[in-house]
């Protein structure tokens, strides 16, 4: 067995619990149920596709994929009653349950034990093989599958649930205590770098992005080491360490790492706060964290321009599509093509590094795009198709109006203030002044109500959509897309080697590697920016291009001001407020070329658009059917009536009784309630809008999942417990 198993997490599966009594009954590596798994290749294949199943329910993450794109300065999950499903996002861990059944917080631990357990086995039965003895590439490409999966089990585990009892699989326990996220990022960072140069990259051999492969392993090495590097909340409390830790030397469990405080912080008092979190917003030592990030700048280049890379992986500069020219949305094309109509690139996308690969119809209830993630529709059927969407993420009325330049070509796509009414009668969602009488399928404006799907929530993520698939077809319920999981892109990685580069020294390689992204995108240079400017735009591009995606979360805490830019954007949420209520309208920009007005009232008409089966793939700003770009719904209930929605006065005031008014009211426009809905609901949405964050502006941010109660509440925990805060029970 490879010397890093013997560091092999004990999880949830050393404690003997019902739901794991299945991987405890497994064997040993050497047993006589190994054959099944080495007698040839295909069969250990088959164990594999076992392992992307665990990780298509892990990256799932009961719903929301860990809860990741659900709270940030731009995205946020809004419901009109509480709910526990968006209780990490809001920051709020401590009203968590931790009980191994209670949703994200059991089941995402439990998920990504099994997947490292049984990784352990398949490498172990593998490295036994004469096929891979002898160097067979087949034999080390399926081993290094299971050991990539491995290490990325383990990397999301340590971030989710920070320090964890870890090293303890398949062996007798008499007592066990916490690892430091450190060396958990470090164990997975030695497993990568023994296989990645022994397995295949994408392109070769028969592996496309929907397998495992060397391009994905160098990025994720990159990734981790990023990771480890950044800004992060540590644990200070001394249960944890068997040692009351200092600033010079902070206990056992962080033996060897040296950190330097958060500018309101001292590491040797003021990391407890008054929820008894013991814990402290830090990060190592520059000597300590550069290891760190120029590992990260090495293999995340390796990835993008180095021989790990392949000749598949690409960036989508330019649009090849006729009729379309949106280079960064041809990805998001593809992902919503597959499953339903073969794409002319394939099942994977050529940006993507690895894809969970989902199949439309089968594995019921595991595919999250559209219905949790994607644009909102109604919870209804029509002729047959099933539209329902939920539309969990939405996003920060203050990011629609002021975060994309005009001309970004990746806005329209990306977020959408109009979603589906599905088969719904007309008029029977939404509240009064929210909604006009519309037919079956028709496109309607998603108000700011207290509410959810398409009759409330205000602005949705549009980049999984059922209406722009090529060929949409029937599903006969939701969650059954065959939509793949995007787990890393090429934009990411290049914006990731940007971030590195701008801490190792290279701030051209950043500047040019975040130039070309906005290139693709229409958008000019960021110019020559340096120091915290630069880091601080990197950010800004990332949150640009990757909103909904799950990283402006992860970006605010590693970036050291996710405090400062939690509390910026509710400050800034609350004025808008304040100003509509006031006065009718807000201006975001103001002065500037996108200067951009939310108020009190829109003016909408259903009107009919001729070809792209009434989707809107290409804006025009000078036809308010077609302006934004990228909404419309494709023809599900072919009638000839008038289904697409017609918008005046989305991003500028409209007086009513005006002139303007009066002349569109007689052009058959309505006016109905837009931003006026948002201050009667200031408390519907600020209750989700990372309401941990009150009172809270100078103390850690605290964003992990608990550890489950069946873990630290077992004889052999002793010295395990929740930090940060969380409950223990």
């Amino acid at each position: 067995m490879k010397k890093i198993m013997k560091y092999m997490v004990c999880l949830v599966l050393i404690l003997g619990t019902t739901q794991c009594k299945d991987y405890l009954d497994v064997k040993a590596p050497n047993r006589s149920d190994d054959l099944f798994v080495t007698a040839s290749l295909s069969e250990a294949n088959k164990m594999l596709s076992w392992l992307y199943g665990q990780y298509r329910l892990l990256v799932k993450g009961r719903n929301y994929n860990f809860q990741d794109p659900l709270g940030s300065f731009a995205e946020f999950m809004h419901e009109s009653t509480a709910t526990t499903n968006n209780t990490i996002a809001r920051l709020e861990p401590e009203a968590m349950a931790t009980t191994m059944e209670s949703g994200s917080v059991g089941f995402c631990f439990d998920e990504a034990s099994r997947a490292m357990g049984r990784a352990e086995l398949i490498m172990d039965a593998i490295a036994a093989t004469d096929g891979y003895q002898s160097g067979d590439p087949g034999w080390l490409q399926a081993y290094g599958e299971a050991a990539v999966m491995w290490a990325l089990c383990a990397f999301k585990h340590a971030i989710h649930f920070g320090d964890v009892p870890f090293g303890y699989t398949n062996k007798y326990v008499e007592e066990y205590t916490l690892m430091s996220r450190f060396d958990i990022f470090d164990l997975a960072i030695e497993q990568l770098k023994e296989v990645e140069g022994t397995m295949y990259r994408v392109g070769e051999g028969g592996i496309t992005a929907e397998r495992l492969n060397r391009s994905f392993a160098n990025a994720l090495i990159g990734q981790i080491a990023l990771y480890a590097g950044s800004w992060q909340t540590i644990r200070l409390d001394a249960d944890a360490k068997r040692g009351q830790p200092t600033v010079t030397s902070p206990g056992a469990l962080y033996a060897g790492r040296t950190f330097e405080p958060y500018k309101w912080e001292d590491l040797n008092s003021s990391g407890r706060d008054g929820a008894g979190a013991e814990c402290a917003y830090t990060r190592l030592v520059k000597a300590e964290r550069d290891v760190y990030l120029n590992m990260a700048a090495d293999y995340l280049d390796r990835a993008i321009n180095g021989d790990a890379k392949g000749s598949v992986i690409k960036l989508f500069e330019t649009d090849p599509r006729t009729d379309v020219n949106n280079a960064p949305q041809l990805h998001w094309q593809i992902i919503n093509d597959r499953g339903r109509n073969p794409h002319a690139f394939g099942g994977a996308s050529p940006e993507s590094f690895f894809e969970v690969g989902c199949i439309q119809d089968q594995n019921a209830a595991d595919q999250e795009h559209p219905y949790s993630m994607g644009r909102a529709a109604a919870n209804a059927a029509l002729g047959g198709h099933n539209l329902n969407s939920f539309g969990a993420i939405r996003i920060i009325p203050n990011y629609y109006y002021k975060s994309y330049e005009t001309g970004d070509l990746r806005r329209d796509f990306s977020m959408v203030v109009t979603g589906h009414n599905g088969g719904a009668a007309a008029g029977n969602i939404g509240a009064a002044n929210t909604i006009i009488p519309a037919p079956a399928g028709a496109e309607t404006l998603i108000p700011f109500n207290a509410n959810t799907r398409v009759a409330g929530g205000g602005v949705s993520i549009s980049k999984w959509d059922f209406n722009i698939s090529t060929a949409p077809s029937a599903l006969p319920a939701p969650r059954r897309s065959g939509m793949n999981y995007t787990v890393l892109r090429m934009p990411d990685a290049m914006l990731m080697l940007a971030e590195a580069y701008a801490q190792t020294g290279n701030e051209a390689g950043a500047i040019a590697l975040v130039n070309k992204i906005r290139a693709r995108a229409g958008v000019g240079n960021i110019g020559a920016l340096t120091g915290d400017a630069l880091l601080d735009a990197i950010y800004n591009e990332r949150a640009l291009e990757l909103i909904g995606e799950g990283a402006i979360r992860w970006d605010m805490i590693r970036s050291g001001n996710f405090n400062e830019l939690a509390t910026a954007a509710r400050n800034e949420f609350n004025a808008m407020l304040d100003g509509l209520e006031a006065n009718g309208y807000y201006t975001f920009n103001q002065g500037q070329l996108n200067e951009r007005t939310i108020s009190d009232y829109v003016w909408v008409k259903l009107v009919s658009i001729d070809g792209e089966t009434k989707v809107v793939r290409n804006a025009d700003p000078n036809d308010p059917a077609k302006y934004p770009g990228w909404r419309g719904v494709y023809d599900w209930n072919p009638t000839g009536q008038a289904k697409n929605l017609a918008i005046r006065g989305l991003f500028d005031r409209i007086v009513p009784g005006s002139p303007e008014a009066v002349a569109l009211e007689a052009d058959g426009y309505t006016r109905l309630d837009w931003g006026r809905t948002l201050p009667a609901n200031r408390n519907a949405f600020l209750r989700n809008f990372l309401p941990g964050m009150v009172g809270r502006a100078t103390m850690p941010p605290r964003y992990y999942h608990p550890i489950p109660a069946d873990i630290i509440t077992a004889p052999e925990a002793s010295f395990v417990s929740n930090g940060y805060g969380l409950p223990q029970r």
